[in-house]
């Protein structure tokens, strides 16, 4: 987060009167002196200052700062369903000894009315890497995720540093999809709850497939599915859903430049 959080008094307000652990990270400008309680002067809520820029480091930062087993992230213009958090208070207390522990997906709501996207009513838990479970969670959005943090992690889940808005290798989005097939890598299990968290009226960053979502697509997607799916996903990708996109040839070729990119991408801006 910047700064500009204190402009969303709704989120300030409701920061301020959790009684669980809150983390702020305030990024700003190097000799800028930002304060470090950003009138958040509440016993349960840290404000983190750095000068390091990157939306993934900020979120890797918080995961290290927060003292809880969980987190959810929260952007500077998001706000949260105090009912929906009180529930998820309750299911994770009841998770709290499985190892590792598992990514939660939730709900992200526009308005009161209006859902991000069609959710279906059931809970569901995916174990295992396989494409077709990668597949599954490709419309994931960060501000759906409960995140596990550091605490008591012998092999933290990182956001990887070369993605997401701000980081040094331009790739503006793709952090939470890699983050999923991380997990499940690693033998973790993702479970979504019908829970309404946050309520985001803004687009976000991929919202729209234009050249910058494809490139982010082409690194995360080399990356994240088994490589014998490879063949498979380059010519469906290209044939059946950028050439038919706004930009077509731009965006198919946007994402075989990040596809074919993808590991040096991702080893040059490790963070």
């Amino acid at each position: 987060m910047h700064g500009r959080i204190m402009e969303n008094r709704v989120l300030v307000s409701q920061l301020t009167e959790l009684s669980i652990p809150v983390v702020v990270v305030n990024q700003h400008e190097a000799g800028r002196g930002m304060p470090n309680h950003l009138g958040m002067d509440a016993p349960h809520v840290q404000v983190v200052n750095t000068e390091s820029r990157g939306l993934s480091r900020s979120r890797n930062l918080a995961l290290r700062e927060l003292n809880a087993s969980w987190a959810v992230l929260c952007d500077d213009d998001v706000s949260l369903d105090l009912e929906g958090l009180s529930k998820l208070e309750v299911h994770l207390s009841e998770r709290s000894a499985a190892a590792p522990l598992p990514i939660v997906v939730c709900q992200l709501w526009r308005d009161a009315k209006h859902a991000w996207r069609a959710y279906i009513p059931n809970p569901w838990r995916l174990e295992g890497w396989t494409a077709q479970h990668v597949l599954r969670l490709q419309k994931v959005n960060s501000m759906e995720l409960v995140v596990p943090t550091f605490q008591d992690q012998s092999m933290p889940l990182q956001f990887h540093e070369a993605l997401g808005l701000g980081s040094a290798s331009g790739v503006v989005a793709g952090e939470e999809g890699l983050l999923l097939a991380n997990h499940l890598r690693q033998g973790g299990e993702i479970t979504y709850l019908p829970l309404r968290l946050r309520f985001h009226p803004e687009e976000s960053t991929g919202a729209h497939l234009n050249s910058q979502t494809a490139m982010a697509m082409g690194v995360v997607h080399r990356a994240s599915f088994p490589a014998w799916s490879h063949p498979f996903l380059l010519i469906r990708m290209i044939t059946k859903v950028l050439l038919r996109s706004p930009e077509g040839g731009r965006a198919a070729w946007a994402y075989g430049v990040g596809f074919f990119q993808s590991k040096s991408i991702l080893t040059l801006h490790h963070g």
